[in-house]
């Protein structure tokens, strides 16, 4: 029997457009980006997809939040960082290439940064982390607030057990006089803005400061700053530079974004180009002379008619040697172009154009752009739906899969207890008469041509209502997430709240600050949703602990996360 088609699927209404303008024999491979609206238009949805040339998505996943820095990692996991509401804590999330979570990653006694995450040949990673002080500048800067709140940038690398080998700090080795354009005599002061980092091949860090206009250079062993190259400490002649234009800034690039080192041993980066007069953005290319401290452009690509992207923005170097550029997705700019050695275009990309609460046209954005060569093939369905009154139409796809001769279908009144109700060849199912104020339950599985039936997918949930209303429902969770247990400090019982995106096998260990289990919580097969559990400060004969700082670990479908509770009697 033929396997039903890996395109026979109808997107989400919700799923943005895109509009392929050029496509003029690019590099090989597919295209990963990450949409989502800001200001007024945040409420729109955030996908990551990963698209071919036509702007097809052979795959995609609706997100909860802004998320970040879709790509692969040169071990060929994929990663992106997603926003851990309501506090915008960030996650870093690994996938494998059946599309499955396979770890995540946060920072250790900060919060994590969304800008960059890099796996290392070694194995270990390395993450960017805020660091809030409240400084008094009022001795400092005239004007400056005696209570300012300064972040400050972190850099740590992990090893395998996610313990902290390296730590770095902006507050050691930067003054806050530093950042040339921002308002020193703020209450909050984002000094250093951290966008980029980059493993360099001598085993140092390459850092992108964006308000410092700078890339530094720091040793991983001591912490030392090797070199600083651009805004007010820059160490580095340039030439070929263009400063015919009103600049703002004593070097050629300013508010940049990501610092690359490219094979040739020359560095790229997307400068933003905001303190310049015109503003207009650039791919730029340095050779660099780290003895005699010199920089040469030796290749930028700038868009006739210039184009000015405020925010975001990448450039990667493809393997034929064009360059695909991040644009943003600002008013005027397309998403992305890849760009050939002598600058024409072998293709252009752009998301929809949108309008702000003034009718300026403000674009849905992508916070950077990339092209790989990627196979990957789901083991399970992705369900998404579209709902209007008491009909829900189910759509569903195994992405990559081209095996797939059937889908069965599933629905019940709770999450842990669905029946199959159906079966369908093709890739979407229409489910009627559903009453108003019931909530209703849906998964789906696949069956290849070998009669194995696949894993269940994500669930889908919807409660009709009488009102005439279309909508797209919601989904559970489709990633893992650990909250911080509620209340803490606590007195005698706390809330630990999870998401569990799979169904799987879940541990919840108690132990104290010694490493001792104190109490095991749950230790059991679990099915996908949003749940909580209490721990009443017992251990697991019952008895009453006592006072002081207490551990709990999360495990599950292959993730591991541990954080402190205090017991306070």
């Amino acid at each position: 029997m033929a396997g039903i088609g890996n395109r026979d699927y109808t997107l989400p209404i919700d799923f943005p457009e895109r509009t392929v303008t050029v496509n003029d024999n690019p590099d090989s491979g597919y295209i990963f980006l990450s949409s989502f609206g800001l200001g007024n238009q945040a409420s729109l949805a955030s996908y990551i997809m990963i698209l071919d040339n036509t702007g097809f998505p052979v795959f995609f996943r609706k997100m909860r939040g802004p998320t970040m820095d879709f790509k692969i990692q040169p071990n060929g996991l994929l990663s992106y960082i997603e926003p851990h509401l309501p506090n915008w804590d960030w996650v870093v999330y690994t996938m494998d290439n059946s599309y499955t979570i396979v770890d995540s990653f946060v920072v250790e006694n900060y919060l994590t940064d969304s800008h960059d995450f890099q796996i290392m040949p070694n194995g270990n990673v390395i993450l960017l982390a805020k660091d809030y002080r409240i400084v008094d500048l009022s001795q400092i800067i005239e004007g400056g607030q005696p209570a300012a709140r300064i972040e400050g940038c972190i850099i740590q690398e992990l090893d395998q057990y996610k313990n902290v080998v390296f730590e770095w700090s902006s507050f050691d080795h930067f003054d806050f006089t530093d950042a040339l354009h921002m308002d020193l005599t703020a209450q909050v002061i984002d000094y250093v803005h951290p966008n980029a980092i980059e493993f360099d091949f001598d085993g140092n860090i390459l850092l992108s400061c964006r308000h410092l206009d700078e890339i530094t250079k720091i040793d991983r062993q001591t912490g030392e700053i090797i070199w600083r190259m651009g805004g007010l400490n820059n160490q580095f002649t340039f030439s070929n530079e263009n400063m015919n234009f009103e600049h703002l800034t004593p070097t050629p690039f300013c508010h940049q974004h990501d610092i690359r080192r490219l094979d040739n041993g020359n560095i790229t980066i997307y400068d933003n180009g905001n303190f310049k007069n015109p503003n207009y953005s650039r791919a730029a290319e340095y050779q660099l002379d780290e003895i005699n401290m010199t920089a040469a452009l030796v290749w930028e690509y700038r868009h006739p008619p210039d184009m000015y992207s405020d925010i975001f923005g990448n450039a990667q170097r493809l393997p034929n040697g064009n360059t695909m550029i991040g644009w943003a997705g600002d008013s005027l700019a397309p998403a992305l172009i890849e760009s050939r050695p002598d600058c024409t275009k072998s293709f252009e990309l752009s998301l929809p154009q949108l309008t702000d609460f003034n009718g300026n046209r403000t674009g849905l954005w992508s916070y950077r752009a990339f092209r790989f060569d990627w196979q990957g093939t789901a083991d399970k369905p992705y369900l998404w739906a579209d709902t209007l009154n008491d009909q829900i139409i189910l759509n569903f796809a195994q992405f990559g899969d081209s095996s797939i001769v059937q889908y069965y279908i599933y629905q019940g009144e709770f999450s842990d207890s669905l029946l199959k109700i159906d079966s369908t060849l093709n890739n979407s199912f229409e489910i009627s008469g559903l009453f108003s104020g019931e909530t209703y339950f849906f998964r789906v599985s696949s069956l290849n041509g070998e009669n194995n039936e696949s894993l269940m997918s994500n669930i889908i949930t919807y409660t009709p209502s009488n009102e005439l209303n279309v909508s797209h429902s919601l989904t559970l969770p489709y990633r893992i997430c650990l909250d911080q247990n509620y209340p803490n400090p606590f007195n005698a019982v706390t809330m630990i709240n999870y998401d569990l995106p799979d169904d799987g096998m879940v541990n919840i260990t108690i132990y104290d600050i010694r490493g001792r289990v104190v109490r095991t919580l749950i230790d059991k097969q679990q099915t996908v949703g949003s749940r909580s559990i209490q721990w009443n400060a017992t251990n697991d004969v019952g008895a009453p602990v006592p006072t002081g700082i207490y551990l709990y670990t999360f495990q599950a479908v292959g993730f591991r996360q541990t954080k402190k509770m205090i017991l306070l009697k």
